[in-house]
């Protein structure tokens, strides 16, 4: 005797196509949406020849601030201190110059990269997701802080606009990161006009998604980051930025899912009434 199979109803595999449809409207909204938070971060100038950096503009010192929201989870900060090639190679004693820079990142629990040699520090702290970050500055892990306000909503989309100051509004702040920074540049003999300030916002999505105000866009391939590079002189340092982000809607696309999951599962269950009619 021959059997055939039994592969399911019409109905059954339309139903199953359904879930199919919004788990996979699901797992896209999740690889599109970024964070609440506007993102920041930072990609160096200089050029490092065999002895030294050089710096564009004959710059003297380059003081950048780095903000990274890295692929899905995890924060990024540092402070970077550059010194021109032309400039450091006249410092007489180039240890005292560095640590006067990396001795306040030390007693404040930075991680450090410092290269006394060709005149670089850097100053770093990573998390391994935001809730971890706000715990470090006080708060519970569970705050999100004020939002973006919507300066456009459609069913699929939400645009967000940020405008903001830097750190560098801080630069002649006494305690403050930058200001210590600025203060052991000004002691080695730099003056304002010879220093360049650079902040840098740093995020994994592209412009379709992150859009700002920044002098410069860069991308590396190697991190997978796109870098948003706002360049300032000292009598800048107030000047504001902005951050645009363009979200997806999750709710827009499921209503999607379920729309054409009705549509797929109507049309077998039209011919299953056609049929029964005609037999009928």
């Amino acid at each position: 005797m021959i059997t055939r199979k039994n592969t399911g109803s019409p109905a059954i595999a339309a139903f199953g196509n359904i879930i199919i449809m919004l788990l996979l409207c699901f797992f896209l909204s999740c690889f599109f949406i970024s964070t609440d938070k506007p993102v920041y971060a930072e990609e160096s100038t200089s050029d490092q020849y065999s002895y030294g950096y050089t710096l564009d503009d004959g710059y003297n010192v380059q003081i950048s601030y780095h903000y990274y929201i890295l692929y899905l989870s995890g924060v990024y900060f540092a402070y970077d201190v550059t010194f021109d090639n032309a400039f450091y190679s006249s410092v007489e004693n180039k240890k005292e110059l560095i640590n006067s820079v990396k001795d306040t990142f030390l007693k404040n629990g930075f991680s450090l990269d410092v290269d006394i040699d060709n005149g670089k520090m850097t100053a770093y702290l990573s998390y391994d997701s935001l809730t971890d970050y706000y715990i470090s500055q006080g708060e519970n892990g569970y705050s999100i802080g004020e939002p973006s306000v919507p300066v456009k909503k459609t069913l699929f989309y939400t645009d967000y606009s940020n405008t903001f100051q830097t750190v560098f509004t801080g630069l002649k702040t006494e305690g403050k990161f930058v200001n210590r920074i600025y203060n052991a540049c000004v002691d080695a003999g730099i003056e304002d006009e010879n220093i360049l300030l650079s902040y840098v916002y740093g995020t994994p999505y592209g412009e379709n998604l992150i859009t700002s105000s920044a002098d410069k866009i860069s991308y590396s391939a190697s991190e997978h980051m796109y870098y948003h590079i706002f360049n300032m002189k000292v009598s800048e340092r107030e000047r504001f930025i902005t951050v645009n982000q363009h979200s997806p809607n999750s709710s827009g696309w499921y209503l999607i899912a379920i729309i054409a999951g009705i549509v797929v599962l109507a049309i077998p269950l039209t011919v299953l009434v056609i049929k029964k009619k005609r037999r009928q």
